[in-house]
């Protein structure tokens, strides 16, 4: 529940033994080291006089893009994965000796190679398929043609023309007439074929009568085609029947080999593994060699500075000195550098784990800060569980995420799923309460769920007591977050600051609350707390209301002595409200004499300057007040728990009253077997229900980390820490463990 102790460290090193140390330090995996190069030329102190070292990546990196390249080559031609391995990422296990053997034996060049043609192949084929289906559809309408196409062309004495005619059958006889009677039947006129809504035609003809034709067929609607086959010329002879057998054979034969070649690059899958292996060795010496350019040093020697966890730094030591000669290296525990922060180490017991997610989401704590992990994990289980409300969806999650644990080993899912089946657990208790299981229907046919039922939330009396029960939750919660801020401040040495400041808050939320659990449940009909305690609680919401009246805005930083006229007025005050009538008078004259002796030994010199100080913190004291609104709006905010309870029950309810009733409809209006129905209201619950158990996690996870982090961690928590990030091996496919 606090922070792991950091310690700053140096080690000091012959530049021989710089290699061997950093893969010590990349298989230990504890520090984390600092970036020492901005500080190599110009600084102050002895580092100063050290120069950044540098290590050959250029290699490295290339070797593994070319890597890369291959495994998202050879993705495209495997069974894709599914939505939860995609979003988990498992990493498989290899042994080092395993990996050693791929990576002495093992040359991914000619599978690199061989990828690279395998990708550039096929776009050339489908360049020139492309190619060929244009011209394939170009030629298409002249399929009947049987001239060749080299003929298809003017000379000097014949013009050659050809084009396209709306499809009108009038229109091609009446150009047909025409010809015949202006132009004395020399235009020699051929359909080819039909394009779309047009009509392809062709024509000879003396070269004199070429403008007259235009102008005729062009009055109706004809559209002329300037070199029609001159694409095709170059390269193919015949007609254009011929043609289209030839590029029917090339079409084939390109797509034979786009086939072949399909084949072949999915037999590379089975060098996935070991391409895998191989880039996983690459990026952990990639990832050393990187880490190397943050050290300094001189040509014989370098100097590397880091953070470890002071648990963790004996098992440095020792891993150092057990594989690096004593008299090659030089390890030392150092002070932060004025002003430097350490990372940031969350340190929790396993069960409050899970919630370490939540607050990372969020940002982490910064060097000497609270930890709010352990107080996020009850409070965001048991708002995820009364968010989702059906024991039903519950006991789902808790299977699930519990059979998933088992096959998905990565830590950060594991503390996912933790967290998942810590609410799950709160979800099927809250179920039983409400009678959920998937839907209300359920409770209603079981003796014994429905003796497990406290609350009916089908009523009236039962919404509003499950709204009380999640009140009372977000209140505890608020009153929390004002306790946590006076420990923290307290922890911080502002003790002063937190008991003005927080302390009043808490005695005025606690009286508040204590009065609301007096007075609001009787008003439904439900047994509150018993009368007795009336007086503590008007004791304590009239302190606190004087106490952030009067305090909340005081400073800390002036001495105790100080406050003692304040002291004095908050004693008036709690006897005029609380003391015999006759007490009034002097308690009236009290006050005014405690704020007299404010303004007399208050800060600031002369009486109107005093007087002024004196007012400005009574009325920021009354302004502050002012933020018992928000208190209401915060708990407003936790009344939505009690709105998506319901509305899982709903949304349940709904698709097993649809299943129902389609089910018992159909066989009666399509004259169908009575199991067709049963048949389809399974289809429709065993579809619908995980549907309503998805959508409905979703909602409850959201708003329970909206509650952490809008409602409770604004009243203590800041965040701002940077994370630890040790340098060790980072499994991209695979974990290394020891042979």
């Amino acid at each position: 529940m606090a922070l792991a102790r950091m310690q700053k460290v140096r080690l000091i090193g012959h530049d021989s033994v710089r290699e061997a140390v950093m893969a010590v330090l990349q298989d230990l995996g504890v520090l984390q080291i600092s970036d020492l190069t901005g500080r190599d030329e110009g600084s102050e102190g002895v580092l100063g006089l050290f120069r950044a070292k540098r290590a050959q990546v250029e290699e490295l990196e290339q070797k593994l893009s070319e890597i890369k390249y291959v495994l998202d080559f050879i993705a495209r031609f495997e069974p894709k994965a599914g939505l939860l391995e995609s979003l988990t990422n498992p990493k498989a296990e290899i042994t080092a000796d395993e990996l050693e053997e791929i990576v002495e034996n093992y040359d991914y060049k000619p599978v690199y190679e061989r990828a690279r043609a395998l990708d550039l192949e096929p776009a050339q084929l489908r360049s020139e398929l492309a190619k060929l289906e244009a011209l394939r559809n170009e030629l298409l309408p002249w399929a009947e043609v049987a001239i060749p196409i080299e003929e298809l062309r003017s000379s000097h004495l014949v013009a050659f023309v050809a084009g396209r005619l709306p499809r009108d059958r009038k229109k091609l006889e009446g150009l047909k007439g025409r010809l015949r009677e202006e132009l004395a039947g020399l235009v020699f006129l051929h359909e080819a074929g039909v394009q779309g809504n047009r009509l392809c035609i062709y024509a000879f003809m003396p070269s004199e009568l070429e403008d007259p034709f235009l102008q005729l067929a062009g009055e109706l609607g004809f559209e002329r085609i300037p070199a029609p086959f001159a694409a095709l010329a170059g390269e193919f002879r015949g007609s254009p029947r011929e043609i289209l057998a030839e590029l029917d054979r090339r079409i084939e034969g390109l797509s034979r080999r786009r086939e072949e070649l399909l084949h072949e690059a999915e037999a590379l899958v089975v060098e996935k593994l070991k391409l895998q292996a191989l880039y996983q060795h690459f990026h952990d010496e990639f990832l050393r060699r990187a880490a190397q350019q943050r050290l300094i040093g001189s040509p014989n020697t370098f100097i590397l500075e880091g953070w470890v966890r002071a648990a963790d730094f004996p098992r440095l030591k020792e891993a150092i000195e057990k594989n690096v000669a004593a008299e090659e290296v030089y390890l030392e525990p150092i002070e932060p550098e004025p002003g430097e922060r350490p990372p940031v180490v969350l340190e929790n017991r396993p069960l409050f784990r899970p919630a370490e997610m939540v607050v990372r989401l969020f940002g982490l704590p910064r060097p000497g800060e609270l930890d709010p992990t352990p107080f996020v994990a009850p409070f965001f289980a048991l708002f995820f569980g009364v968010a989702l409300t059906d024991a039903g969806y519950g006991l789902a999650l808790m299977v699930i995420f519990s059979l998933l644990k088992r096959k998905f080993r990565g830590e950060s899912f594991r503390r996912f799923a933790n967290l998942l089946i810590m609410g799950g657990f709160v979800a099927l208790v809250a179920g039983a309460l409400t009678g959920g299981w998937f839907g209300p229907e359920l409770a209603g046919m079981v003796p014994f769920l429905r003796k497990l039922q406290l609350f009916d939330v089908s009523g009236a009396d039962g919404l509003i007591a499950f709204l009380g029960l999640t009140m009372v939750f977000g209140f505890f919660q608020v009153l929390l977050g004002h306790l946590l801020e006076l420990w923290d401040l307290a922890r911080a040495g502002r003790f002063k600051e937190g008991l003005f400041r927080e302390g009043s808050w808490a005695l005025f939320l606690l009286g508040l609350g204590l009065f609301a659990g007096i007075g609001i449940p009787p008003m439904l009909g439900l047994e509150g707390l018993p009368q007795s305690i009336a007086p503590l609680a008007n004791t304590l919401l009239l302190l606190g209301f004087f106490a952030v009246m009067l305090f909340s805005r005081a400073d800390p930083e002036r001495p105790w002595r100080e406050q003692i006229p304040w002291l004095v007025v908050l004693i008036a005050l709690m006897l005029m409200m609380k003391g015999p009538a006759l007490l009034n008078g002097a308690a009236l004259g009290l006050a005014g004499a405690g704020l007299v002796w404010a303004g007399v030994t208050g800060p600031g010199k002369g009486w109107g300057r005093r007087l002024i100080s004196v007012v400005k913190r009574l009325g920021s004291g009354l302004f502050r007040l002012y933020g018992a609104t928000g208190f209401l709006g915060d708990m407003l905010s936790y009344a939505r728990i009690m709105a998506l309870g319901v509305a899982t029950g709903l949304i349940a309810m709904s698709i097993n009253t649809f299943a129902t009733v389609l089910g018992g409809v159909l066989p009666g209006l399509f004259g169908l077997p009575k199991v067709v129905g049963i048949v389809v209201a399974a289809l429709i619950i065993m579809f619908g229900q995980p549907f309503s158990l998805v959508i409905n996690s979703l909602s409850a996870f959201v708003h329970s980390a909206r509650l952490q982090y809008v409602e409770f961690f604004t009243k203590f928590y800041e965040s701002g820490g940077d994370r630890f990030r040790p340098f060790a091996k980072e499994p991209v496919f695979y974990e290394v463990k020891e042979s």
